[in-house]
């Protein structure tokens, strides 16, 4: 009952929405970039490997990933609309 409230909403829908795309890009991004800089970065420590993986992962984010997965979110919002 108190989700349904919170969820009726239209901005908290937004909202919970965003919150997926972002983490929907974020989560597998950070894992590929994680496996793959492995070996080069296994010796460094943690405040390099962190500076370099988000050197790499925003701009791929902005750039990329988020502008796919709006597409992606928007080509299914016009689908429900219909």
């Amino acid at each position: 009952m108190i989700f349904r409230q919170l969820f009726s909403n239209l901005k908290m829908k937004n909202i919970v929405l965003s919150t997926v795309s972002i983490w929907l890009g974020v989560y597998p991004l950070l894992t590929v970039l994680a496996f793959a800089l492995d070996p080069l970065l296994s010796g460094q420590e943690v405040y390099i490997r962190t500076l370099i993986m988000s050197l790499l992962m925003v701009p791929l984010m902005v750039l990329f990933i988020m502008p796919f997965i709006n597409y992606l979110t928007s080509q299914f919002s016009k689908d429900e609309k219909n």
